[in-house]
């Protein structure tokens, strides 16, 4: 893996977000010890789930001091009911991230990666809601904060963020690294000159 310091700017690279603000979303994950902080000469390297983090704090784009709060009570959302036959069986929205995430970035399970990188995760950033669509497959899974899984928005509008699980793929490409492997791919071998 990388450190956070790089994650910060590859995160900003594939969301389109200026660096500033990522990096403030990461200072606050890292204040309430939600991303690992560096120490002296030991570089802070981001896992899996860190890296989850930080992509829904962009996502979710809350107020920074309220970032960590919210990508907490996010992360703990609970699923509605996972098909008994679904390859994930993880209940709360940061584990079933991360399960999303270890099948697209590594090779483990070659039939489930199209269907995993093709996912739309929409954040719902005025409600406690997250909706995961499969569309290779025609699934839905939808996190909320309780056992109610109905649809009335009291009169709200709904506010939504959008993050297509292509981009943990495209996570570190302007900067050669490779997340699935933790290697820096060489520049001149990676542009096809050597």
């Amino acid at each position: 893996m990388f450190a956070v310091s790089e994650l910060i700017t590859d995160v900003a690279d594939v969301m389109e977000v200026p660096r500033e603000t990522v990096n403030a979303y990461a200072r606050a994950l890292i204040d309430a010890a939600l991303l690992p902080k560096s120490r002296g000469r030991a570089v802070a390297i981001a896992e899996p789930v860190h890296i989850i983090r930080l992509f829904m704090a962009v996502a979710l784009a809350p107020k920074i001091r309220e970032t960590a709060e919210v990508v907490e009570r996010y992360g703990a959302l609970k699923a509605g009911g996972i098909p008994d036959d679904w390859p994930i069986s993880s209940s709360d929205l940061e584990s079933f991230l991360v399960d999303i995430w270890t099948v697209v970035m590594t090779n483990d399970d070659e039939a489930a990666r199209p269907v995993y990188r093709e996912a739309n995760i929409e954040f719902v950033e005025n409600w406690d809601e997250v909706t995961v669509r499969f569309p290779e497959i025609d699934k839905v899974v939808r996190f909320t904060a309780s056992n109610d899984h109905g649809t009335h928005w009291h009169g709200f509008f709904k506010r939504s963020g959008l993050l297509h699980a292509r981009a943990f793929v495209m996570l570190g490409d302007k900067a050669y690294r490779d997340y699935a492997t933790g290697v820096q791919i060489e520049r001149k071998r990676a542009e096809g000159n050597g």
